[in-house]
Formats: C-alpha cells, structure tokens, sequence
C-alpha cells in the first residue's frame, strides 16, 4: 500500500515537507507508475497546448509538452505556449489534491501570464496523473458489473424497499443512484410549497440566493440558499428514507447545519439563460477545492418536477469518480456514454460529490422546469483546507446575487 492520503479509491503519494517545487518536477520521470498514468491521460486526453509553470516565490519553472515520444518536462518556460505562476502553498496544495486547476485561478493562487486558463485546465488529466496517480476516465476500458458479475445498466433506477447491497453497489460503481416514488403526493406539495415561498422572498443582492442573466437581458432567481431552515425540509433531511441512503456510502455521512448558507438549496432551472451558473457544464462538486479533505461527499436531490432534457435534466458519466476526465467541449450534453437520470416529482437522487455530472439548460421555452431540493452529506471532519469559515462557492459570488460562470 502506498503512503499518502487516502481518499475515494486512490491513495494521494505524500510530498515531502523539504521537497521543493524544483525538486519535485526535476525527479517526475523517476516515478515510473505516475510516468505512465501521465502518458496515458495524454493519449485520452491531449492537451490544447504546451504550458509552462513558474513558481513565484523561486521563479523556478518548468515546461509541460506532448511529443511523438509523449510527454515531455523540461526546465524552463520561455518557449511554453502558455504560462501559469503559481504560488508555492498554492502549488504544494494543488500537489496534495486539495487545490484544482479552477479552484487554484478562482481563489487567485495562481494566474495565468500568457493564454487562456483553458490551456491549464486541459493539462488537469496529466497533472492528476503525475501528482495523484490517478488513471484517467476511460469510457473504452469501462468494466462496470453488477452484483451478480454480469453487465450492470447504468439507466438502472430503484424503489423504496429493493435490496441494500444491490444498491450500495451500484452506486460504489456509478457514482449514482435514482429512488422512484420517494415521496408521496402529500410530502411533494409540502416542499413545492416552501420553494415558492422562498422564491417570492428572494430579492437579487440579498446575500441569501443567487441570479443570472437570459439571452433579454432579464435577471433571473435559479437559487436560494438556507432552505434547511424551513420545518418541511428539515423533516424531510431527518426521514428514514433519507437515512437509507446515506447508509449506502461506507463512509458516516452527516448534514451540514441548518444555518450555513449552502447547507440545504433550492434550484430553479431556466430558459435561455446566458450569464450565471443556473447551467452548470460538465463538473464535479469538489471542483472549486478541498478533495481531499472532503471527498466523499454524497449529494441528494428531492425532485419537485421532472428532470427531462426538456425542463432541465441532470447528466451523469457512469464510473467516472474513479478518473480524471477532461472534454474539449465542457457544455456538450451528449457526450458519448453519458447518461440523463430522467427523474420524475417524488424521486430522489444521490450523487457522489466527484462523480462527473452536468446540469445543462431546458431544450424546450415551454415549461415547467425542474425544480429540487439539494443537500451536500459529508462527512463529519470535513470542512475548508484554507483554514476560514468561507464556503468554496464563495470564490463565484459577485457580491450583487449575481455569480461568475465556471469557465
């Protein structure tokens, strides 16, 4: 077993405390196992360009580039198509699985000098190779089985009542799982009822929700914060179903205070909305920092109206928190293998928190969209590696209600 920490199903090798950006990056080819990782992220993931890293403090740097022998680390910047600095707790951080390559531009540890973040991002899969040792996502050599060792159906959903161990293993090999018919008729207008109200209360700049701009130049509520507050939703984080299915995760899984700000939300989808995170790309929840201190994590959705791609579906990449993963096109909905979980008023769903997953826009102006109550699950000495009370989503907030668009 490898020394490091130990999150979801990888072990983060430790560095240590003496070692130094210059050392660390000077020794990379020695680690045979990540070399390779890295080699095969840069087959399934090519990078859009060379990047060069320079580490502020040093000024030390070193340039990461694909040649027709693979990968390539060098000393040096000058010649590297892009350029990120970034500062040494910042990158030390980032080595550790606590930092990301948006969570490390977003909360200003590092800033790109020449070209678009986007050069960085697409670096992440080698990255999380060379520094996590973790494979990437490879649709191609998925092997996903069921219980019984026979193909498992990634559209699988569940009832209340269907086996315990079919479902804990489902979801360990997804990262997701859907609960038909979860509430009843009575429970469903209950908490439609408190959505609106918090809805109405909702003033743009409150501190309290967040809004985004539609293709008319109208802006637009698609969040409200502190809805465990409300006695409805408070019963439902305390119900035996929802007990059932934390207990589907290995891991003791607790809910958040019903006073933080992002403890339990609602989600409006919206019509062609353009600026705002009421669409969310492909993503995983840990995206904005902290994995390994807090992953796993289990997200749970309670779903007032439908989730078709009509009224703003929610979209999943079966296996994929067992990888990095990176895609050209970030917004595609139908990225091959990917599945929509079509949930119905009633169900619930459950997500692990690095499992990739997107939130795309309704495909139709119609209406009604989706509307769902949403609790990130944790585990109990989890919480912000920066070491403040601030929340990680903190990092979008404008300070108007309006929020910065993942990009």
């Amino acid at each position: 077993m490898r020394e490091g920490v130990d999150i979801s199903s990888e072990k983060i090798p430790a560095t240590p405390a003496h070692q130094s950006f210059a050392e660390f990056h000077n020794r990379l080819s020695t680690d045979s196992e990540a070399w390779s990782l890295a080699n095969e992220a840069l087959s399934v993931y090519p990078p859009d360009a060379s990047l060069g890293i320079i580490e502020s403090e040093s000024g030390k740097s070193f340039t990461f580039a694909a040649s027709g022998d693979g990968l390539e680390v060098r000393p040096g910047s000058e010649q590297a198509d892009a350029l990120l600095e970034i500062q040494t707790n910042g990158w030390r951080d980032f080595r550790a699985a606590l930092e990301t390559t948006q969570s490390l531009l977003y909360s200003d540890r590092a800033r790109m000098q020449r070209g678009p973040m986007r050069i960085f991002e697409s670096w992440g899969p080698v990255f999380e190779a060379l520094y996590h040792r973790r494979a990437p996502y490879n649709r191609q050599r998925l092997n996903l089985r069921n219980l019984g060792g026979e193909p498992l159906d990634p559209n699988r959903s569940f009832a209340p009542g269907d086996d315990f161990d079919e479902m804990r293993h489902f979801l360990d090999e997804v990262g997701y799982l859907r609960l038909r018919d979860a509430l009843n008729h009575t429970e469903i207008a209950n908490l439609t009822a408190v959505a609106e109200r918090l809805r109405g209360e909702a003033i743009e700049g409150d501190g309290r929700s967040w809004w985004g701009t539609n293709r008319d130049g109208q802006s637009r509520l698609f969040r409200v914060h502190y809805a465990a507050q409300s006695p409805e939703v408070q019963r439902l984080r305390a119900s035996s179903v929802v007990a059932s299915l934390l207990r589907l995760s290995p891991d003791e899984m607790v809910a958040p205070d019903e006073d933080e700000i992002h403890s339990t939300i609602v989600l409006w989808k919206q019509f062609g909305m353009t600026e705002g995170l009421a669409d969310l790309p492909w993503h995983r929840d840990c995206q904005l920092g902290g994995h390994a201190r807090n992953c796993p994590t289990l997200v749970m959705s309670a779903h007032l109206g439908e989730a078709q791609p009509e009224s703003g579906d929610l979209r999943f990449l079966p296996g994929s928190h067992r990888g990095s993963f990176w895609a050209q096109d970030m917004n595609q909905r139908d990225l091959v293998g990917s599945i929509g979980v079509g949930a119905e008023p009633g169900d619930l769903t459950l997500h692990y928190s690095d499992v990739v997953h997107m939130a795309p826009a309704p495909t139709s102006a119609e209406g009604p969209f989706r509307t769902s109550i949403v609790t990130m699950y944790r585990r109990p000495a989890s919480g912000n590696h920066r070491g403040d009370d601030r929340h990680y989503f903190d990092a979008l907030e404008a300070g108007d209600g309006h929020v910065r668009s993942l990009a």
